[in-house]
């Protein structure tokens, strides 16, 4: 019954990778014996195109950058907040050395003569993003710079106290100084790192115009090879598509609850 309940996974997870799958992105590619430069397509789920020899992709890479009033820091592989920090010239510390008293307050507006208005107390959450972070925390006055640093409320009741979430930086106002501040979407920078030079693309740069740049040709079209339809794709070119777009999830999950039900009249019928 194992089995067969794995395949049928299989079967599901299988027409779902062909049906669902996402179009793949515009790449620069780059031909270093003809010197020639082009934005190669690899295809979608309807099927690809094969990358002829002799050219090689670049992907873009995607700078993130966190802001603050310190300055600014870059987010690339393997760097940490203690990098950031370092940066910034700010004190790194350990997030668990912040001096946070966890006194009861309330949130600004709310009616002191309602219950469910508080009054609340922050805790500090146990996750708390020491790699691949997305900002960092920092006390202004003491110019200290840790982890971006995750609370959530408690709250009294008449049971004890009870979780509430709650954002961040509403429990870092009632810890003296400190701030969050995290990736800014509008610093971000997509670029092109490539044996001739780097590039930045933006709204009015593209890839041709990087290949300008590098003191490269244009050839469109020449880095594409032949093209392959996928599997199952005769299913994608007509309305079919969507009757099993539907249909599909469920009758996996009708399957799913016919093999509970069929093991559990085995099991009750071995007691009996």
């Amino acid at each position: 019954m194992k089995k067969t309940f794995l395949f049928l996974v299989s079967i599901f997870l299988l027409f779902s990778n062909y049906v669902l799958a996402a179009p793949a992105p515009h790449v620069l590619v780059i031909n270093d014996q003809t010197k020639q430069c082009d934005s190669f397509w690899a295809g979608d789920e309807f099927g690809g195109y094969d990358l002829n020899s002799g050219w090689e992709g670049y992907m873009p890479k995607v700078y993130y950058y966190i802001d603050t009033p310190f300055g600014t820091c870059p987010i690339v592989d393997g760097s940490s907040y203690q990098d950031c920090c370092k940066q910034l010239g700010l004190k790194t510390i350990d997030y668990k050395q912040i001096p946070f008293s966890g006194e009861e307050f309330y949130l600004p507006g709310s009616d002191k003569s309602k219950r469910d208005d508080g009054p609340y107390r922050c805790v500090i959450s146990d996750f708390v993003r020491l790699s691949k972070y997305t900002g960092i925390s920092v006390n202004q006055s003491t110019r200290e710079c840790t982890a971006e640093l995750n609370y959530y409320f408690v709250k009294k009741t008449k049971d004890g106290e009870v979780r509430k979430n709650g954002a961040s930086y509403e429990c870092l106002a009632n810890v003296r100084d400190w701030h969050i501040y995290r990736v800014n979407n509008d610093l971000t920078k997509r670029v092109y790192e490539t044996p001739y030079g780097n590039c930045e693309l933006t709204d009015t740069i593209r890839d041709q115009n990087c290949c300008e740049k590098f003191s490269l040709t244009w050839a469109s079209g020449a880095s594409f090879g032949a093209y392959h339809k996928a599997p199952l794709s005769f299913l994608l070119d007509n309305n079919i598509i969507q009757f099993l777009y539907y249909f599909l999830p469920l009758l996996f999950i009708l399957i799913v609850i016919f093999i509970v039900i069929v093991i559990r009249k085995k099991r009750s019928n071995k007691k009996l």
